[in-house]
């Protein structure tokens, strides 16, 4: 458990949340531009305006 003076401030943790939520956004494009390659789409859409 961390002492109060170890904890991270919010400017940090707000950091963090940033970098994650990026990350994992970044994580989902990727997921979708390898699905778009293996899975070409029957219909003339394109893959990134499924993702809305």
């Amino acid at each position: 458990m961390l002492r109060e003076d170890q904890a991270p401030s919010q400017a940090e943790l707000a950091r963090l949340d940033t970098e994650l939520h990026r990350a994992e956004t970044n994580r989902l494009l990727a997921a979708r531009i390898e699905f778009s390659f293996a899975c070409p789409q029957t219909t003339p859409q394109h893959p990134f305006l499924l993702l809305h």
